[in-house]
């Protein structure tokens, strides 16, 4: 799984580095409102491909809709891994690839922590278990802002105004 993340990431940054650039920084600068925005995306989502799915006529339209999400919510999780990579890396430098590469090391560290520490089973099975789904849960809020940040720049194609600071 997280190789196929990496190599898909890999290819979408070498493909559209612009956009990733804009949903990273989008993400980074508003990170609660894009949440909030792909959470309410998500509900559209789900809401609308199922009214398009009763029909047999709609199921095509539902299934398209779907592949959209899943795009979306790909190329919005490779920009929060920049995001990630570029918070936690000033070390790494400035590349948006070693960025995504240390974003997913970062995101994905509990669920793979959790699988280590739950291998003997018994008690550090439930405890693994327990810090998998902490980590699942961390890559489920990244993901949705990451879907957020697609959804405002328009699959990156439009930059996100930078929020104003307050003055002293």
């Amino acid at each position: 799984g997280v190789i196929l993340i990496a190599v898909v990431g890999t290819l979408i940054i070498a493909v559209a580095h612009g956009a990733v650039d804009n949903i990273s920084m989008a993400a980074k600068q508003q990170a609660f409102k894009m949440g909030l925005i792909g959470l309410l995306s998500e509900v559209v989502i789900i809401v609308v491909s199922a009214l398009f799915a009763i029909t047999i006529i709609g199921i095509p339209i539902s299934m398209l809709i779907g592949l959209a999400a899943i795009v979306a919510f790909v190329i919005g999780y490779t920009g929060i891994c920049v995001a990630i990579g570029r918070r936690w890396g000033n070390h790494v430098g400035r590349s948006a690839y070693s960025s995504f590469m240390l974003g997913i090391i970062l995101l994905q560290a509990l669920v793979i922590i959790g699988g280590i520490v739950g291998l003997p089973g018994g008690a550090l099975g439930i405890l693994g278990y327990v810090i998998s789904l902490i980590g699942w849960a961390i890559i489920y809020v990244a993901a949705t802002v990451g879907l957020g940040a697609v959804v405002m720049t328009r699959f990156g194609t439009k930059a996100v105004e930078p929020t104003p600071k307050a003055q002293p």
